[in-house]
């Protein structure tokens, strides 16, 4: 929710002006539901499972449709927890570059691409996110631990 949030911020519309209670459905799929059911009047979700269920004919086009896509940003990433050294001192460089030369001419390898939708993993840095992390704090939804 704190993209969504941020961007709407950015037309100038505060989640207070909203007129209704904001909500949190805990799933992309759900959120496409609710809208349909007329439960929220708006809803956001990830581009992937919306092309998805629209392909699998699962969203009903009368009842809900885009109105608006948000620009492009750096969104999801893998971690790795630093305790992975005991596998070797070099081990997630070594799972880094397992990920990133995945290559879908290979059938099992297109395969697990598929599962994330992408068609390839790209490498990427901590400061990538930091606008992130500053809309996150600025919208109170990251605060310091005390």
């Amino acid at each position: 929710r704190l993209m969504p949030q941020y961007f709407l911020q950015q037309q100038g519309i505060a989640l207070d002006a909203l007129k209704g209670e904001v909500g949190f459905s805990g799933a992309h799929d759900k959120t496409i539901a609710l809208v349909e059911a007329g439960s929220y009047d708006v809803g956001v979700l990830n581009s992937q499972v919306w092309e998805s269920r629209l392909q699998d004919g699962q969203i009903d086009t009368e009842k809900v449709k885009v109105i608006w896509t948000s620009p492009t940003y750096y969104d999801y990433h893998w971690v790795i927890n630093p305790n992975v050294a005991r596998f070797g001192a070099d081990f997630g460089e070594r799972v880094q570059a397992a990920l990133l030369k995945l290559d879908p001419t290979v059938p099992e390898q297109q395969a697990i691409l598929e599962l994330f939708g992408a068609e390839r993993f790209i490498a990427t840095a901590d400061e990538n996110y930091q606008a992130i992390e500053t809309i996150g704090r600025e919208i109170g939804l990251i605060v310091e631990e005390e």
